[in-house]
């Protein structure tokens, strides 16, 4: 495969705009990060949940302030330590101190180099409007072409921290800490409409409308996101539980769960249990049911278009459940108990459990529609039927982390023996046999997954980026590390 074969293979898995709405629903390509990244985002989405939305503030607006000078800094080399890493557009972003360059994800050349005028704290790219986008330390926002890394205008903040929310026509919308939203436009950064308020959050988005909460009177306002103008608003008469599937979930007492349209505010139903204090919703799955848990330990599906309980079962005693991922098949999900640490599978149809372990497991992922793999503490890796839970097979190793993809697994062994040293391996899917490996010359200290296709390694003193089809290192350089 040629370099623009490669490219494109690789562009079709990489979206271009970011969305970065904190309480959006959970996507299947979620499953597909770092396995110990994903199970300790459910937690801690779990717990803040339960401490309430109303913790995530955002304070005043900011003073911005349009740049018409270019700071024109003369493009160096890259110099610095501990660079951190952006992929986009088949291009890969590495930046560190001042200086910030682009290289091509598949050969490893560089394409451009910029020096910017402050330290960079914080980048991010917009293929739609075709930028970089560059944070400063005292809250300069500083935008650079994409392709070329030439200076296209450079706007101030009063203070920092930011998202690019999503982009449209040109133009970017900025979610900014703690202030709030800005439409800028890509060609020059002149803000076209701004709209914050204190504790102001952004809960849903569409190619027409922004919807947003301001959990200092419960209001919820849809905003025109062409000129930040108010469509609607309304009030929630509780503590928002979740936003998915165009409800918006509150609970408005312990045992009190209601479910909101979201675009008119309409309430479409009451749940009532006097016997269970609400711990928090999980996700919306299928047969159109909402997954509750309770402070006791139990399970509740609801269905979401009538509000009356189906079902409520428990795995085991102890601490809340914890929702590992939904199952692919048609009358099946996943959980995972807090307290026991067991994997189960539940009927959605009536709760009933299906099958579960006997022992901890942990970092466990659903590999296939019908395959389901994890860890125990003894280091070995199983993968087991998902309807009936017979294993399929395992292996004894180390392992550090798995990721797959529709028919491998890969898995990065730290037995580092002489005979056995550090490796990154590939197993078969179906029978766990080994299709490539790659030894480490040198300890790992980091690792990237890039758009499912590729694993930026990095080891003392080398960068070197690997294809999962068939293991091949398609370049390799000096560096610092990553992080």
């Amino acid at each position: 495969m040629d370099d623009t074969e490669e490219g494109k293979a690789l562009l079709k898995d990489t979206p271009e705009i970011v969305d970065l709405d904190p309480i959006s629903p959970y996507h299947r390509s979620a499953s597909k990060q770092r396995i110990s990244l994903r199970l300790l985002m459910r937690f801690m989405m779990a717990a803040g949940l339960l401490l309430g939305i109303g913790v995530l503030t955002l304070m005043s607006w900011p003073y911005l302030t349009h740049s018409q000078q270019d700071p024109a800094p003369t493009p160096q080399s890259f110099t610095g330590s501990s660079p951190q890493l952006l992929t986009a557009d088949n291009t890969l972003y590495l930046y560190t101190g001042k200086n910030i360059q682009a290289l091509k994800l598949t050969t490893g050349a560089q394409l451009w180099s910029y020096q910017s005028p402050e330290e960079i704290h914080f980048v991010q790219t917009s293929a739609d409007s075709n930028v970089v986008l560059l944070e400063g330390k005292t809250g300069n926002l500083i935008a650079l072409d994409m392709k070329t890394g030439e200076f296209r205008w450079q706007l101030h903040l009063t203070s920092t921290g930011w998202n690019i929310l999503t982009s449209y026509n040109n133009t970017i919308l900025l979610f900014t800490a703690p202030q709030g939203i800005v439409a800028i436009r890509m060609t020059d950064g002149s803000e076209l409409w701004q709209y914050g308020s204190t504790n102001t959050l952004n809960i849903d988005s569409t190619q027409n409308d922004l919807t947003l909460l301001d959990t200092s009177n419960q209001m919820v306002i849809r905003l025109d996101i062409q000129t930040g103008q108010s469509i609607m608003s309304y009030h929630l008469d509780g503590t928002l539980n979740g936003v998915m599937q165009g409800k918006i979930y509150i609970i408005e007492s312990d045992q009190s769960m209601s479910a909101i349209q979201l675009s008119d505010g309409k309430k479409l139903w009451n749940y009532k249990n006097p016997n269970l204090t609400i711990g928090y919703l999980f996700s919306v799955g299928t047969n159109n049911q909402a997954y509750l848990t309770s402070q006791d330990g139990q399970i509740y599906a609801i269905g979401t278009d009538d509000g009356q309980e189906r079902w409520h079962t428990r795995i085991d005693s102890g601490d809340l459940p914890v929702v590992l991922e939904q199952g692919d098949l048609a009358n099946e999900n996943v959980f995972l108990n807090g307290n026991a640490g067991m994997l189960a599978i539940i009927s959605s149809v009536d709760g009933k459990v299906l099958w579960k372990t006997t022992k901890a497991v942990y970092n466990t992922l659903s590999c296939a529609p019908t395959i389901i793999c994890f860890q125990t503490d003894n280091g070995v890796l199983s993968a087991v039927d998902r309807e009936s839970g017979s294993e399929l097979w395992n292996v004894q190793k180390r392992i550090a982390w798995v990721q797959y993809d529709d028919t491998h697994l890969y898995i990065f062994d730290l037995s580092n023996t002489a005979s056995k040293p550090n490796a990154l391996s590939a197993l078969h899917m179906t029978d766990g046999k080994l299709l490539w490996s790659l030894p480490m010359k040198s300890p790992l200290t980091d690792y990237h997954l890039i758009a499912q296709n590729y694993y930026l390694l990095q080891s003392l003193g080398t960068l070197e980026l690997v294809r999962l089809s068939d293991g091949k290192i398609l370049w390799k350089k000096p560096s610092r590390p990553l992080l």
